[in-house]
């Protein structure tokens, strides 16, 4: 069983566009750097900045420089929730992977993991879940329905007559969301997902770190639940490395075996900070 719900997206705007965001924590924050600053940049962030302030920064902490930024740019949130979907693509519009972004209950025993985790990331990831109060990309999920394939398609050919609500040209191809896709399909996807077993390919420690952050006391109430991107079918991302092929990762997992941490990559990926989800805001 996989719970998932609709969830009301939120992204970053500077200079009036949406634009790609870092975590200081997670790029050279108090795991990485001693006594890092109290808080710097934007103080509406909670602690997220634009991607090129964090590599400035970086680039001048790794030079023994004292550093300082601004920039303006501000959190947007929608006002209604919605089940989303997002895409990566070729610049000629060949779809490389596209998934259904969601809420999951981190719980629930239809999430299956393939890996092993490293406790010491684990405590980095759920620090920063801690700080900033936000999921900050999707866990990346693997359905072998055809039902959810068919909804994927039916999303897609949909979609090619809606512009997006976010456009991101990066290294691995053009990054699109739409925050919203029809109330029918959502309702269709939500049910089926609730005899699903879905495998986790990537963001093991964020699963895991959101697993142990729900049962904190001071933990928010939607800490519970995790923001996951959800292929299937022809959009499933490519798998770069791994011992055993796509077949025997689905056997292990369903057995509850796990590989060691890392032993697979998939290609392409969500970039962080592209769309997020504010844990206070519970579905």
């Amino acid at each position: 069983m996989v719970r998932a719900s609709a969830f009301r997206p939120t992204w970053f705007t500077h200079g009036g566009n949406p634009a790609e965001v870092a975590a200081t924590h997670d790029d050279w924050g108090p795991a990485r750097v001693p006594n890092p600053p109290r808080s710097f940049g934007i103080e509406h962030l909670q602690g997220l900045v634009p991607v090129d302030a964090a590599r400035e920064a970086r680039h001048a902490h790794a030079a023994g420089r004292r550093f300082a930024f601004a920039a303006s740019g501000k959190l947007r949130t929608a006002r209604r929730a919605s089940v989303g979907l997002l895409t990566i693509s070729h610049h000629d519009d060949e779809h490389l992977m596209a998934g259904f972004l969601v809420t999951v209950l981190v719980d629930d025993d239809g999430l299956l993991p393939h890996e092993d985790v490293d406790p010491v990331v684990v405590d980095d990831r759920l620090d920063l879940r801690r700080r900033v109060g936000m999921d900050l990309s999707p866990i990346l999920l693997a359905s072998d329905g055809a039902e959810v394939a068919r909804h994927l398609d039916v999303a897609l050919r949909a979609a090619r007559r809606t512009p997006p609500d976010i456009v991101l040209d990066t290294a691995d191809g053009q990054q699109r969301v739409w925050f919203a896709v029809d109330e029918h399909l959502s309702s269709c996807l939500l049910q089926d997902l609730l005899s699903a077993q879905l495998l986790v390919l990537d963001g093991h420690h964020r699963l895991e770190a959101a697993r142990q952050h729900h049962v904190e006391e001071a933990a928010p109430a939607g800490a519970e639940q995790a923001l996951a991107l959800i292929c299937a079918g022809r959009w499933l991302p490519a798998l770069e490395k791994s011992e055993p092929p796509m077949s025997k990762i689905w056997e292990a997992a369903r057995a509850g075996r796990t590989l060691a941490a890392k032993s697979t990559t998939f290609r392409p990926k969500p970039r962080s900070g592209l769309i997020m989800r504010s844990l206070s805001d519970r579905a």
